[in-house]
C-alpha cells in the first residue's frame, strides 16, 4: 500500500492507458509471432535430445506460498505494509551509486508519518517513511542471504515491458538469454492502436551448457491500468547467472516489487523467486 508512487510507473499509465475500466497497452506493428505457449526444459548434446512439457495452466504466478525471502523498498507506506521489527534488521541493499551497482549492508532509517490517506488528521501519524543509512538509490532490499555478498554488480540494461507476441535475445555475461511474452490482445473497438491484454505470461529462457531451458516467470489473466515491469537485471547473487527484479503487479494502485535469484534455483531451472513486497496507494 504505497502511498508515494514512481515516477516511472505514474508515466507509464498516463502515456500508455485510457479510462477507468478498460485496462489497455499499446502495441506496435512490428510484433514477432510466439507460437509456443508451453514452456519447456530442453536438454541438449551431441548423441541425444530431451524435452521435458511443463505443465502451463497456472492462471497466477508466482504464488506466495513459493517465496521465502523478506524484501523491502524505500517509500512511503501504510501502517501494515512494514513491520515494526524491520527497522531493527540489518538488510542487504542493492544501491545505484556513482560508479554503477552494489550490494552492502545498511541499516533503515524508518519514522512515523502521517497517512493522508488512512489517518484522521495530521498529528495521527500511522504510515511509515522507509531509508536507508546510506545515502545512494535504493532499488531493492533483501533480509540477508548467506550466498549473496557485498559487491559491485554487473548489470545490463532491458526493455522496461514485453507486450503479448513479443521477444527479446539478449547476452549477459557469457550466457544467451530470450525474454518471451505470451498473451491475448483484443482491439479496442475505440481508440486506434490500444489493445486489452489477458492471459498474459512471461518466460525465460537460457541456453547454458549446451543446454534450453524455458522457465515461467509471471502469469496473470488480465490488467487493470498496469503492465509486468522489469525494475532490474543482473547478477545479484555473484554466480555469474542473471537475476530479475520484476514488479509482477496486475493493477494500477499496486505495486509488487518480485525478486528472482538464478543461484538457489532447483536444479533443471534456472530461476527462481524469491521474495515479494507489495503496496498499494490508497
Amino acid at each position: 500500500m504505497k502511498l508515494i508512487h514512481d515516477t516511472t510507473l505514474s508515466t507509464l499509465i498516463v502515456l500508455s492507458l485510457i479510462g477507468c475500466n478498460n485496462p489497455k497497452q499499446q502495441i506496435t506493428n512490428n510484433t514477432q509471432e510466439v507460437k509456443d505457449t508451453i514452456a519447456k526444459v530442453i536438454f541438449t548434446n551431441k548423441n541425444q535430445e530431451k524435452s521435458i512439457a511443463i505443465k502451463d495452466n497456472c492462471d497466477n504466478y508466482p504464488v506466495d506460498s513459493l517465496l521465502t525471502t523478506k524484501i523491502l523498498t524505500t517509500g512511503t507506506f501504510h501502517n501494515d505494509e512494514i513491520e515494526k521489527d524491520d527497522n531493527e534488521k540489518v538488510w542487504l541493499g542493492l544501491f545505484k551509486t556513482p560508479e554503477g551497482y552494489s550490494i552492502a549492508k545498511t541499516k533503515l532509517n524508518a519514522s512515523r508519518v502521517y497517512d493522508a490517506v488512512l489517518d484522521e488528521n495530521e498529528y495521527e501519524k500511522t504510515a511509515w517513511n522507509i531509508k536507508t543509512a546510506i545515502e545512494d538509490t535504493c532499488i531493492v532490499l533483501i533480509e540477508p542471504l548467506s550466498f549473496i555478498k557485498e559487491k559491485s554488480i554487473e548489470t545490463i540494461t532491458l526493455n522496461e515491458t514485453l507486450l503479448p507476441n513479443h521477444s527479446k535475445n539478449f547476452n549477459f555475461l557469457g550466457i544467451d538469454y530470450k525474454l518471451t511474452a505470451t498473451g491475448n490482445t483484443k482491439k479496442d473497438s475505440q481508440i486506434l492502436d490500444y489493445y486489452i491484454v489477458s492471459n498474459y505470461k512471461l518466460y525465460l529462457t537460457a541456453s547454458i551448457n549446451g543446454k534450453d531451458y524455458t522457465q515461467l516467470l509471471v502469469a496473470k489473466p488480465s490488467f487493470d491500468y498496469q503492465m509486468i515491469r522489469i525494475l532490474f537485471a543482473g547478477d545479484i547473487d555473484g554466480d555469474g547467472k542473471l537475476d530479475l527484479l520484476l514488479d509482477t503487479s496486475s493493477h494500477y494502485n499496486a505495486t509488487s516489487p518480485t525478486l528472482y535469484l538464478s543461484k538457489p534455483a532447483i536444479q533443471g531451472s534456472i530461476i527462481r523467486p524469491m521474495g515479494k513486497h507489495t503496496s498499494v496507494g490508497c
